[in-house]
């Protein structure tokens, strides 16, 4: 049954714009309970989950290469493309919208 509905899925995601894809992403992210106000917040403070030690292990995230270049400066197009290391800053590739939202998807499963 989860095969079926995530055949079903990919079907409708292909009928669906960016700006669409990018809604959904963010529903799924307060589905979470990670409510935009809390991104804002977390902003403000200067408490990114990636940088704060004290947030590190207390919220979960998911690095997503989606921009074909850096917009927020986080240092993985400076690493680069790489197809063998895994770690934070690295990509095997550039994810097209509807990619990452699969991936995502797959993941909080």
């Amino acid at each position: 049954m989860v095969k079926k509905e995530r055949v079903n899925n990919k079907k409708m995601l292909e009928e669906l714009s960016d700006q669409e894809i990018i809604t959904k992403i963010k529903k799924v992210a307060n589905l979470k309970g990670v409510s935009e106000k809390y991104i804002e917040n977390l902003k403000k403070a200067g408490i990114h989950p990636c940088y704060s030690e004290k947030a590190h292990f207390k919220v979960g995230r998911i690095h997503l290469p989606v921009a074909p270049k850096c917009n927020i400066q986080c240092k993985y197009c400076k690493r680069g493309i790489n197809k063998v290391e895994y770690r934070p800053g690295v990509a095997n590739a550039i994810l097209k919208p509807k990619e990452a939202l699969e991936f995502l998807e797959e993941s909080i499963e």
